[in-house]
């Protein structure tokens, strides 16, 4: 992952070229897509997916896309990152529900 001189979109990654055929990211909800690593990935040393091809690594990493600039992605979160009374949790999904709610309101400044 890496950006280019002169991006100001310093919260977003972009995939190296001669990666991008081997990642597959794979819709969630919300907008949000898994990073799945494919067969031919050259850090690929182990599979614990079938899914989308056979020999996928689903990452658990959890990015969401630029909205105007292709192939440009923002990190999120991890799929396995939180547990409430033992089922997964996004925390994406749970901030942005506490902050729609009147008994809760931001205690940092918004950022561009």
């Amino acid at each position: 992952m890496g950006r280019l001189p002169g991006d100001d979109s310093w919260n977003y990654v972009r995939f190296y070229a001669y990666h991008r055929e081997f990642i597959y990211m794979d819709p969630l909800d919300d907008g949000l897509f898994e990073a799945v690593y494919l067969p031919g990935y050259r850090g690929l040393s182990a599979s614990n997916s079938e899914l989308p091809v056979p020999g996928s690594w689903r990452s658990k990493d959890v990015f969401t896309p630029h909205p105007s600039v292709p192939d440009v992605w923002k990190y999120i979160t991890r799929l396995d990152d939180r547990t409430l009374n033992s089922s997964r949790l996004c925390p994406v999904s749970a901030v942005s529900g506490a902050l729609g709610s009147n008994f809760c309101s931001r205690t940092t400044p918004d950022r561009p």
